[in-house]
């Protein structure tokens, strides 16, 4: 791949996706700030220098940054673009910050207003992707792959707990399986996981319960692998299993919302399952892997129309994927940011639920000092690991190793 190629593909698609996504964020921080007359003093699309500004009529200052793997809301008054509380702000006999809701400042406002404005930039990306998928399941069919069994794999766990060809999954440890898809994802994060399954054989209802072995399994990217579960059964691959199943407007947005708790749920299930090890490290994406991603569904988007289709349908079809990819990553934005680290949104709802239950005297600067260290070190840990792992499923350490072995 040229660098044209690349960036046209790969690096655009990606700048276009995680820009819409943080400024989703940032806006429902914004928003509803103003909603609350909270002063703002600048916008900000990514950290760093700024690259282009200007100042609107309410006086807020408007930029794009150099760094652009993120963005903030800074309001009046505040320390710095962390959203750090001034030092100077005046506290009571008890050490509680002296409530001057007219200032308009942010680190003034009552402990409920301050909440509400740090939990709109999750609520937001929520929001946006109910909207996002809604709207694609109200323009074009879902296509749904029954999880039907076309064919069991010899001395697989299936064929040991007693799968057949033409068994319909209806549920698994209670979960019921709408699709093919759903069924292999629960599959991959149960590796060694006893699961048991009620399927349709027939009309008859049967309880089968079956333990996914872990192997190291393509996921997708090029050559990569992964532990994760493997149950050995493969789908029947008939279009008579495929549905296409078309809404209305209300019923879309609710199986956006739907969707969205998917992901949501997903998250979670994967969390859990990283830290029982039953799936690999290597799963988790950092930038480069969510810019791996971008390029994957943009060629999808590209390549899933026959090479006579105008341009401007093969536009409309990367329009579509990238559109279903940012709502996936808005959820997973808004997601991340309610983990109760202090550098996240998050850390400051928790910090506000202990002010509030204190009666209004916060946490000491010093406690919040040290708790947002840890919190920063826990970030860049995770950003550390899920950086090797994209460099690893980018093949880095292969070629090192096949050069240093060559040499």
């Amino acid at each position: 791949m040229d660098i044209l190629s690349f960036f046209l593909t790969t690096l655009l698609p990606f700048l276009v996706v995680l820009g819409v996504v943080v400024f989703v964020h940032e806006f429902g921080h914004f928003q509803v700030a103003r909603w609350l007359g909270i002063k703002i003093e600048a916008f900000s699309l990514g950290f760093g220098p700024q690259v282009v500004g200007w100042t609107s009529k309410m006086g807020v200052q408007w930029k794009i940054s150099a760094l652009p793997l993120g963005g903030y809301v800074k309001f009046v008054g505040d320390k710095d673009e962390s959203g750090a509380a001034p030092v100077h702000n005046q506290r009571d006999e008890r050490g509680r910050i002296i409530i001057n809701d007219a200032s308009g400042l942010f680190h003034q406002a009552p402990v409920w207003k301050r909440a509400l404005v740090v939990f709109a930039g999750p609520a937001f990306n929520f929001i946006f992707a109910i909207l996002a998928f809604g709207a694609l399941y109200a323009t074009q069919p879902e296509v749904v792959m029954l999880p039907k069994v076309g064919a069991v794999q010899v001395n697989s766990p299936a064929q040991e707990a007693g799968f057949k060809p033409g068994d319909l999954v209806l549920t698994a440890d209670g979960r019921k399986i709408h699709s093919f898809q759903e069924l292999g994802l629960t599959v991959m994060l149960s590796a060694n996981k006893t699961i048991d399954f009620s399927v349709d054989r027939g009309g008859e209802i049967i309880s089968l319960a079956a333990t996914p072995v872990k192997e190291k399994l393509a996921t997708g990217f090029g050559d990569d692998k992964q532990n994760q579960g493997r149950l050995g059964v493969e789908w029947t691959g008939s279009r008579d299993d495929v549905l296409f199943v078309s809404r209305n407007p209300v019923e879309a947005l609710g199986r956006g919302v739907r969707q969205s708790w998917v992901i949501i749920d997903t998250t979670g299930r994967f969390v859990v399952a990283l830290a029982q090890g039953r799936v690999s490290v290597g799963f988790l994406s950092g930038p480069l892997g969510m810019g791996q991603m971008a390029g994957k569904v943009t060629e999808q988007g590209l390549n899933n129309t026959p090479p006579e289709t105008p341009l401007i349908q093969k536009l409309a079809d990367v329009f579509l994927v990238l559109t279903s990819f940012a709502a996936v990553l808005s959820v997973s934005v808004g997601l991340i940011n309610l983990v109760p680290l202090p550098v996240l949104d998050g850390g400051h709802l928790a910090f506000y639920a202990i002010e509030a239950a204190r009666g209004g005297r916060q946490v000491s600067e010093k406690a919040q000092a040290i708790s947002y260290k840890v919190g920063l070190a826990g970030i860049l840990t995770l950003f550390a690991v899920s950086t090797f792992a994209d460099l690893d499923r980018l093949g880095l350490f292969r070629l090192i190793d096949g050069a240093v072995s060559r040499g």
